[in-house]
């Protein structure tokens, strides 16, 4: 079976940068040498460095 986090990424990318209005925000902006799982949160209008209060 092959890793997922790859194929979400190339799936997440075909997103518009600015988002999907009541899906996905717009993109986020991480570091290149950042996980691929923080590029694939923040591609999807997510915050990679989110934590609950």
């Amino acid at each position: 079976m092959g890793r997922p986090a790859p194929a979400c990424m190339a799936f997440v990318s075909t997103f518009d940068e600015g988002g999907t209005p009541g899906l996905f925000g717009p993109s986020r902006t991480v570091g290149p040498t950042a996980p691929l799982v923080d590029h694939l949160l923040a591609r999807s209008g997510r915050d990679p460095q989110w934590s609950p209060a």
